[in-house]
């Protein structure tokens, strides 16, 4: 499947724009999205939980999770299937 948006890019905008406003939640979501893209899930699971961190009672808190927990459910089902971490 192929992303429908430049996934290297996107990463840097996020990370330019976390740089400038380290208080944007939606920055640091949408960076973990783009870190799971590009297969680094560990960054994307600190960037993610710094989202929520930051924004607890965010209208979208609720993706945020669900994005962190469905993280987790292919990380595992990739370990278990014996995948190199």
């Amino acid at each position: 499947m192929q992303a429908v948006w430049p996934v290297p890019q996107a990463l840097i905008a996020f990370e330019r724009t976390t740089e400038l406003n380290p208080n944007n939640a939606p920055a640091h979501a949408w960076r973990a999205a783009a870190l799971t893209g590009l297969g680094r899930p560990d960054e994307s699971l600190t960037a993610i939980d710094q989202a929520i961190r930051l924004s607890p009672s965010d209208p979208q808190l609720w993706l945020w999770h669900l994005f962190r927990k469905q993280r987790e459910r292919l990380y595992e089902g990739l370990r278990r299937a014996g995948m190199p971490e």
